[in-house]
């Protein structure tokens, strides 16, 4: 069978080695557009883990991803409570089962000299290490640092990932992994960071996680077949323009599902992402800056409850609005022309009076004078 080709911009597909059902799952996730598959040992023995390697290797799947191992610590969110004996018991066999990459705790590596030789013993034979550090409450204080400390092991890749606050979390972890291409994953976890994990591979991280439909291993994992075909993830390209949606929640909104089909379909290059700001108007100034720093962001649609926000912003920033806009008192669209003059327009009107007008019959020349009933005080309401 044909193996994936080396490559930055791996998909990653978590799966528990004592799952019952690993094989389907397995196959499922190469089949969705994995091409990094993590087996989590955990709640294993080493001699599980020789016997589940050697049945998914037997297995037809095709291309056949490569494996990254991972003995998870109750300490940084896992379940393994062993020794280092045990520990080393486990990624030993995992080497034996033909794992490409083994992922070793920071912490682990730095008290266990026993350790350190025996990732050096492995890294001769060709094994490529990820030294990982996690934190569940919220980002080190010490982030820069202790990546400073982490890549002075010498190891071939760096990860951490921290519990997200907000937006801000998502394009730092963009911003630190794009200074080392190939050689650093940084992931905001939950929903508020998910920007890291959707344009992970933009940033140029050697791969990003993502969940089968029936579940993941971390808060804000999007699903490998979104990161595939939604987000076209193994086509993206640091220069590829971003696009997105911001509101407060936004979880829910089907923009990003149309707009890159639609990006799709044209054959253009882009990404269309969520993003969620609170509802503060420095809140949204300082993000919406951001995201031009960091991702070069080209066009912002803009929901509840930002729509009054985006007309400040753009107000404040010298924007060229439309006279409509302005005479509405809301925004719903943000975009930077090729000269990055930034513009601004509102385009609910335009909606609610087509969709109005169809659903009626009529054309809009019908409804002058007429008198309505309006329901509603948001901004598409204004």
């Amino acid at each position: 069978m044909k193996r994936v080709p080396e490559m930055v911009r791996m998909l990653c597909v978590p799966l528990w080695v004592d799952e019952p059902e690993i094989l389907n799952q397995y196959l499922l996730a190469v089949q969705s557009g994995a091409t990094l598959i993590e087996l989590r040992t955990d709640r294993v023995t080493a001699d599980q883990v020789r016997t589940v390697m050697a049945q998914l290797r037997a297995a037809p799947a095709t291309p056949l991803p490569h494996l990254l191992v991972t003995v998870r610590s109750r300490a940084e969110g896992g379940h393994f409570a062993g020794d280092t004996a045990a520990l080393t018991d486990l990624l030993s066999a995992a080497v034996t089962g033909g794992a490409e990459y083994l992922d070793v705790e920071w912490a682990v590596y730095q008290r266990e000299p026993g350790l350190r030789q025996q990732v050096q013993a492995w890294t001769a034979r060709g094994v490529k290490m990820v030294l990982s550090y996690h934190d569940f409450k919220a980002r080190p204080a010490d982030l820069h640092e202790r990546i400073t400390q982490m890549e002075q092991a010498g190891l071939d890749i760096v990860k951490i990932a921290w519990q997200a606050e907000s937006l801000e979390d998502g394009l730092l972890a963009l911003e630190i992994g794009a200074q080392r291409p190939g050689r650093r994953v940084l992931i905001a976890m939950d929903a508020a960071g998910q920007i890291s994990r959707l344009l992970a591979a933009r940033a140029g991280m050697p791969f990003t996680f993502a969940a089968l439909p029936t579940g993941g291993t971390a808060p804000g994992q999007p699903t490998v077949s979104e990161l595939a075909q939604m987000y076209r993830y193994d086509q993206q390209r640091p220069d590829w323009p971003v696009y997105g949606v911001i509101g407060w929640p936004v979880g829910h909104s089907r923009s990003p599902a149309i707009h890159n089909a639609g990006l799709r379909e044209l054959a253009l290059p882009g990404v269309y992402v969520p993003l969620p700001i609170a509802p503060d108007y420095i809140e949204f100034d300082a993000l919406v800056r951001r995201l031009r720093t960091v991702v070069g962001i080209r066009g912002l649609s803009v929901t509840i409850p930002h729509k009054e926000n985006a007309l400040l912003f753009a107000r404040r920033s010298g924007a060229e609005i439309a006279p409509l806009a302005r005479q509405i008192g809301a925004v719903n669209t943000l975009w930077w022309d090729a000269a990055d003059r930034l513009h601004a327009d509102n385009t609910d009107l335009d909606g609610a009076l087509d969709a109005l007008t169809a659903g009626m019959g009529q054309s809009r020349a019908d409804l002058a004078g007429q008198r309505v009933a309006l329901l509603g005080a948001g901004g598409a309401a204004r």
